[in-house]
């Protein structure tokens, strides 16, 4: 139900320190298209760089008529 639903959109930092190595795959099998997975830049310290912005622009415009 959560892959295939559209409504999802995970977005995790794979190095974030929450995580474990175990936590991708799962993420990934889980969450399938809907998951976006930055290499760097855990708990939130990617959200400087203007492709993370631009695509949380993205991502929050695509929802908005919904």
């Amino acid at each position: 139900m959560l892959r295939d639903n559209p409504k999802n959109r995970i977005q995790i930092c794979e190095e974030d320190f929450l995580l474990t190595p175990a936590d991708i795959p799962l993420f990934h099998s889980t969450f399938g298209t809907n998951l976006t997975a930055y290499p760097v830049g855990g708990d939130l310290g990617n959200l400087h760089a203007p492709a993370v912005q631009e695509a949380l622009v993205r991502l929050f415009s695509d929802g908005a008529n919904e």
